[in-house]
């Protein structure tokens, strides 16, 4: 009795030193470790006393269910009183190995309880050396967003929960962008930490993943496997786009490479501009085409990641410079070979018959435009055969030297002149009648003439003037 009253003191003190609260109570288990073959029940003392002034019910579970928890006698407590009672558990299906046992008293309707852990060594019914077969369980934790340009760091916690020391742990990582394997020890009821640093490629697209952890213990023929609970994890998305310029110069030509790569993990589409004018836009070549928009060179750009793309345009002036002097070539090709003779002629009515041309005077200019005098020069002029050439000559013209008919070209009259200095006119004219009324209008053929350069025989023809006449 003496004892008795001692402890229910000692509980009592207990009690008051650990709350003021009213309904607390307290809850002890002994032992705290507690040693079972396979297939038996452990059994502990359970001591409860309370500081209500009434009788409270309670209640003991484990929160794992591996462990069938039950007790002698119901766990109805007087006020005051020290009440004990054996609690009883019994493995359901668990491998031999130290294990511990999460237990807690609950007061009955509240929300009051106390949590305790006892350790249960389990051993086997067979013989000490088969005893112990592989236990193992472990949390795994990583960081909830990874960046795949930086190592990602997985820690995972083992606990041997059997006497045996395990010389090969083999520890397998798996997830949509992660599958490695790492191996380890673990001695008796050794708990560690194990660190491991994952590298993932740098361009992983960004997603959601789930990373799976999984323990291999080989046992001879065959291997024991523990699952720990999965981690959620995701991988970030990072833009990084790099634009490289290369120029290229060369005689009035300039080539431009533009190399576009993308970096990052996630598409990139954009476009790509580059100023111009509408001067340069004729002077350039791009590849691939670009579009041409308000002084712009434009390119649409569409890169998966890690692609890149080469854009080239070029500003070739070469052509203007090749227009350039094929004009100045003809410019000088025509100064040199033109004909350095001018000859004109035109003709006017003079005299109308009938309502139609009756007479015309016709007129041949003859100039020297080149530097140097011509000499030897022969006029030769052609009258139709409905007209014929008269004696009537202006004065001061000069006269012809030679009139020839033809039955067919009609009339041949030939001038000769000894010599036209530079830049010197010479002015022919002669009058034609014509056999009858010119209706409508006339053309007359061609002057030409032969002349002398130096030492080269030259020769030029004249235009063949169109004579318009409405009679009144």
């Amino acid at each position: 009795m003496r004892k008795k009253a001692v402890l229910l003191i000692a509980f009592v003190v207990l009690l008051s030193s650990i709350a003021f609260a009213e309904d607390s109570f307290l809850a002890k288990i002994e032992p705290q470790e507690v040693v079972i073959k396979q297939e038996e029940t452990a059994e502990f003392n359970l001591t409860i006393t309370h500081t209500a002034d009434k009788i409270k019910t309670f209640e003991i579970y484990s929160t794992n269910v591996i462990w069938d928890v039950h007790v002698q006698d119901a766990l109805r407590v007087e006020p005051s009183e020290l009440f004990k009672t054996k609690l009883f558990v019994r493995p359901l299906n668990v491998n031999p190995g130290s294990y511990w046992v999460p237990l807690t008293v609950k007061q009955a309707g509240t929300d009051k309880k106390s949590e305790k852990n006892v350790l249960l060594e389990i051993e086997s019914l067979i013989p000490p050396e088969q005893s112990y077969l592989p236990a193992v369980r472990g949390e795994v934790y990583m960081e909830d967003r990874i960046d795949p340009r930086e190592e990602a760091k997985v820690r995972v916690k083992l606990e041997n929960q059997n006497r045996r020391d395990l010389k090969n742990v083999n520890i397998k990582l798996r997830s949509s962008t992660i599958n490695k394997d790492y191996t380890a020890t673990l001695e008796p009821l050794e708990k560690k930490e194990l660190k491991f640093f994952v590298k993932l490629p740098p361009l992983t697209p960004p997603q959601d993943d789930l990373l799976k952890v999984s323990i291999i213990v080989p046992e001879k023929d065959q291997a024991y496997r523990f699952d720990l609970d999965p981690a959620e994890f995701e991988i970030d998305d990072y833009f990084d786009f790099k634009e490289e310029l290369k120029t290229e110069d060369g005689f009035l030509k300039t080539t431009y490479l533009v190399t576009l790569k993308n970096n990052g993990n996630e598409p990139y589409h954009d476009i790509h501009t580059v100023k111009s004018s509408f001067f340069k836009n004729i002077f350039v070549t791009t590849v691939p085409r670009a579009q041409k928009q308000k002084g712009q060179l434009v390119w649409d750009v569409d890169l998966k990641p890690g692609e890149s793309e080469l854009i080239m345009y070029t500003f070739n002036y070469q052509p203007l410079l090749i227009i350039v002097i094929a004009l100045i070539v003809i410019a000088l090709a025509y100064i040199i070979f033109r004909s350095p003779v001018i000859l004109k002629k035109t003709a006017t009515v003079i005299a109308t018959k009938e309502g139609g041309i009756s007479e015309l005077k016709v007129i041949i200019e003859i100039v020297n435009r080149s530097r140097k005098p011509i000499k030897d020069i022969k006029i030769i002029d052609t009258v139709p055969r409905i007209a014929q050439l008269t004696k009537d000559y202006d004065i001061g013209t000069l006269k012809p030297d030679k009139v020839v008919k033809h039955e067919k070209k009609g009339t041949l009259v030939k001038w000769s002149i000894d010599a036209i200095d530079q830049g010197e006119e010479r002015v022919i004219s002669y009058k034609v009648k014509s056999k009858l009324s010119i209706l409508g209008g006339v053309t007359l053929p061609s002057s030409a003439a032969k002349f002398t350069v130096g030492k080269r025989h030259r020769t030029a023809n004249s235009n063949s003037p169109v004579i318009g006449f409405i009679g009144a």
